[in-house]
């Protein structure tokens, strides 16, 4: 019977990465065993990946597809607890790998300024 997850849960999450990458390849990722990493993906069991393993996890995912779940799920959260603006998600990990492209238009710009 398949568990339901709440969308944006970290639970959710870890179940997005092994639909992505499957169990046994986020395991290797991570040097997890697939058990451990089907485990976080049930909303009954006390575990939760570590940060350092949902950035693991996250970069094997965005290696795979350019998403990162774990950031998703954090994203969605912060943005339920706070009273700011929601923002589309993954636009922070979009404008960090985006830095060059920032570089460039900050020193064209101030190219043509003078």
């Amino acid at each position: 019977m398949t568990k339901l997850r709440n969308a944006g849960s970290f639970e959710d999450a870890a179940f997005e990465v092994v639909r992505i990458l499957t169990a046994a390849k986020a395991g290797q990722a991570t040097g997890l065993s697939p058990k451990t990493i089907r485990d976080y993906t049930d909303p009954d069991r006390a575990g939760r990946p570590s940060l350092e393993t949902a950035v693991k996890l996250d970069a094997a995912c965005f290696a795979a597809t350019g998403r990162a779940p774990f950031l998703e799920a954090y994203t969605r959260q912060l943005s339920a607890s706070t009273n700011e603006t929601p923002q589309r998600f993954g636009d922070v990990l979009a404008e960090a790998l985006d830095i060059p492209g920032a570089v460039g238009t900050a020193t064209s710009g101030r190219i043509l300024a003078q």
